[in-house]
């Protein structure tokens, strides 16, 4: 499995003592701009399997449209693309004003897998089937009101992904190829009216291995919010025994074949853009600009201890799309953050566009089964050049680490988080951890600084699996390890 389960325990010097009712501690005040520090991040996956408890009402509307075949990309005249004026010098600071556990909101749903809507108002999440039991995409309002699923009949596997429209009127979703080897197909989700519809079903399912030919993966689905069209991943079976890598796009409005945007074998040695279940942090491996401009994607390798240069992190021009794709960093870009004593490089497993357009966000998981990393990098579209949000380089012994450092007061391992995310109003990653019984929120800027990550909120540890999914919504209510936390943003 993709499960790492660090064996030690690291009690902080300074233990608040937690209570239900949780205070926010100081905001992140940063007053430089930019000078990057590194950041490390340890995410531990989750280690055990979800109990389903499902309570509401299901509804079978279900339609299934045969539409695997591409047609040749032209600009359509019924998605034009909208000129989008994106915010400048945004805060890089914020105060968390509360959190509550989802399952304190909505009992019934499975927050490894819950993805917040872009208005910040309601909750998607999937069940698997069981049994005979088709799986089921769920959606809730945050405020507790009773929620509806829908059947997805045909949809196999575990789900790694929902990924809401822009304007929060369909959810896209596809099974795994990659971790869960599964034939994948794009479904979508009508929210106004329950309907789901297999967009590219090729008539294939269960493990690709297994089949016979005469499937495509279908897989990472991106809405561009420029002209409301829907991209994903096409990977085609060769005759050598690996894939030809396409991007494609479809009109969720219209049933009309999938357009070829284009090409990108060039990215890939195998024509799989690859990415874990367990392992999935901010947007995935790829997402669109905030303008629709642009797409950045990150090629992870097959072996984690591959860091060869193809494997890199790549900006795909979605206007003139004969442009030759752009490189911005490699994978040895992610190893300059870790520790000198880490042997396990760290791969790129997930990125995200900063609201602004003027940044990404790779974060880099170095799978140490004692200690697992996950380091969060700054990566500026416009000069490509790369900055850690914490730095831990500099650290030459393991033991240290664990240990005290007089100049901040606290060990260095206490600023390694579990997951993170971004705040939806500014410039601020917020990284997590859970240790000694507590969960802590913490702040850093973006782009970097010298400062390290301040707490912003403590609450207590739920004592269970670790989720890595982070969305958030215009309205600063932002879903990250299970919580929903409400944030302001501070001039």
């Amino acid at each position: 499995t993709e499960e790492a389960t660090p064996t030690e325990e690291v009690t902080p010097t300074e233990e608040a003592t937690p209570t239900e009712e949780v205070t926010p501690t100081e905001e992140v005040t940063p007053t430089e701009e930019a000078t990057p520090t590194e950041e490390v991040t340890p995410t531990v996956e989750p280690t055990s399997t979800v109990a389903v408890i499902e309570t509401a009402e299901i509804t079978d509307t279900v339609e299934l449209t045969v539409t695997a075949e591409a047609t040749e990309f032209e600009e359509s005249e019924l998605l034009p693309r909208q000129s989008i004026t994106l915010p400048t010098d945004l805060p890089t600071a914020v105060l968390i004003t509360g959190a509550r556990y989802l399952n304190a909101v909505v009992d019934s749903a499975l927050p490894m897998v819950a993805e917040l809507s872009p208005d910040g108002n309601r909750v998607a999440w999937l069940v698997p089937a069981q049994g005979r039991q088709a799986a089921r995409i769920c959606l809730a309002d945050i405020s507790g009101r009773p929620q509806g699923c829908e059947a997805l009949p045909g949809y196999a596997g575990l789900p790694y992904h929902l990924v809401w429209s822009p304007d929060s009127a369909w959810i896209a979703l596809s099974e795994d190829p990659a971790a869960q080897a599964l034939e994948s197909d794009i479904w979508l989700l009508n929210v106004a009216d329950g309907t789901v519809t297999n967009r590219t079903d090729d008539g294939e399912v269960g493990r690709y291995a297994e089949l016979e030919g005469g499937f495509v993966l279908d897989y990472l689905p991106m809405w561009d919010p420029s002209t409301g069209a829907l991209y994903f991943w096409r990977s085609s079976p060769t005759d050598q025994g690996d894939f030809d890598l396409a991007l494609m796009r479809l009109d969720p409005q219209m049933e009309d074949a999938p357009e070829l945007v284009r090409s990108v074998d060039e990215l890939t040695g195998d024509g799989l853009i690859r990415f874990g279940w367990q392992r999935f942090y901010l947007q995935g491996p790829s997402s669109i600009s905030p303008d629709g401009s642009q797409l950045a994607v990150v090629v992870a390798p097959a072996q984690e201890m591959d860091v060869a240069e193809s494997q890199a992190l790549w900006l795909i021009d979605l206007v003139e799309t004969d442009a030759e794709p752009t490189q911005l960093a490699t994978a040895l870009t992610w190893q300059s953050a870790l520790p000198q004593w880490s042997n396990q490089p760290a791969v790129a497993r997930g990125l995200q566009w900063t609201a602004d357009g003027q940044g990404i966000v790779v974060a880099a998981l170095s799978s140490d089964l004692r200690l697992p990393l996950l380091l969060a990098y700054y990566v500026d579209v416009a000069s490509g050049d790369v900055e850690p949000v914490v730095d831990f380089s500099t650290s030459r012994d393991r033991d240290l680490f664990f240990r005290s450092d007089p100049m901040r007061g606290q060990a260095a391992r206490l600023d390694v988080p579990w997951t993170v995310g971004l705040a939806p109003n500014a410039n601020v990653l917020l990284m997590v951890t859970d240790l000694g019984g507590v969960v802590r929120i913490l702040g850093a800027p973006l782009p970097p600084t010298d400062a390290a990550p301040v707490v912003l909120y403590e609450l207590t540890s739920p004592g269970y699996e670790v989720w890595t999914r982070a969305s958030s919504g215009e309205n600063g209510t932002v879903l990250v390890y299970g919580l929903l936390l409400e944030s302001e943003v501070l001039e």
